[in-house]
């Protein structure tokens, strides 16, 4: 600096700064904080749980993680003798924690590693997810009761995948209230309801707790993060409302499937709009209610266009599942 002062400032040339623009990779966890802003924006809160556990906290779980778990040789108490295998128990204990300081709803994510001693010690990346308890939506003048299910472990879990870019996955129950979770056929995870058993270990009463976990390491395998502009569409949709009876086994997965194989060319999208089980619905049946967007990319649809595909939709549920159109 004081050289150039002596030298003189004006007579130092000036130049612009060489920028080289260059592609950035995405580390693992810039996507575990994409992650996290998600589930932030979905309203849950993250906390952070204890790396060590007990063994019978898992037992009470059900869900066979105590024979991965790796032992600590000189525990500092019973509560700490392994290392966590899953998040879940953890995430129980905040929830009842929370539910004993009068919290109504309770919703919360962590993401952090879990140890599994299979074959030889390792760590995961994993995302857990606990609800429970009951919150109000307020809608004008009134407000509605939503109570927190698998449903809405469901809902979120998807909205990760979409996120992310993973679109082929699906949820298959085994058990009352277990789910896998898996993507292209390689499971990645599963939801689960909280046992009685669990239930009271926690000291939870009244209540039912709903948990979620996924292995990240195996997620982010399949994340596609690119993005593809796709242009409004020219011409407007209709939409037309199918409401059935359908059993309970029946998977919804491959319902909708057929609703879009038979509804081409015109059949854009297809969502369930409703879910109803009550009195009015047979035992072991379901009432659901589905959309179908009819559009084209060339014109308008007509009606007389609309209805000969939207009978043929109706006709195929018929037909390949039974379902009573209501």
């Amino acid at each position: 600096e004081e050289i150039s002062r002596v030298f003189g400032y004006a007579r130092i040339p000036s130049s612009e700064p060489a920028i080289k623009p260059c592609v950035g990779v995405r580390e693992k966890r810039d996507s575990v904080s994409a992650i996290k802003n998600i589930l932030v924006g979905l309203g849950l809160n993250e906390v952070i749980t204890y790396s060590l556990t007990d063994k019978a906290g898992l037992n009470s779980l059900g869900l066979e993680f105590s024979a991965s778990a790796i032992e600590i040789m000189n525990p500092l108490s019973q509560e700490q003798e392994v290392l966590r295998p899953t998040l879940i128990l953890g995430l129980g204990r905040a929830v009842g924690l929370n539910l004993n300081q009068k919290q109504d709803y309770v919703s919360v994510f962590e993401v952090a590693n879990i140890f599994l001693g299979e074959e030889k010690p390792r760590e995961e990346l994993t995302l857990g997810v606990a609800l429970s308890g009951t919150k109000s939506l307020l809608f004008g003048q009134g407000a509605v009761k939503d109570e927190a299910s698998l449903l809405h472990l469901k809902g979120i879990i998807e909205t990760v995948f979409f996120k992310l870019g993973i679109r082929d996955y699906e949820f298959s129950s085994r058990g009352a209230y277990i789910v896998d979770i898996s993507i292209q056929k390689e499971k990645v995870g599963l939801m689960s309801k909280f046992s009685a058993q669990a239930l009271n270990k926690l000291n939870i009463k009244n209540k039912d707790v709903f948990a979620l976990e996924v292995s990240l390491d195996r997620v982010l395998s399949f994340a596609s993060l690119g993005r593809k502009f796709t242009p409004l569409p020219k011409y407007p949709g209709i939409i037309r409302d199918i409401s059935f009876v359908l059993k309970e086994d029946l998977a919804l997965k491959e319902v909708l499937a057929l609703l879009k194989e038979k509804g081409q060319p015109f059949l854009r999208d297809v969502s369930i709009t409703d879910y109803y089980k009550g009195k009015q619905i047979p035992l072991g049946y379901r009432g659901l209610t589905v959309a179908c967007l009819y559009a084209s990319n060339e014109r308008t649809l007509a009606e007389e266009e609309i209805r000969p595909a939207h009978n043929l939709v109706c006709e195929a549920l018929t037909q390949q599942f039974g379902v009573k159109i209501r």
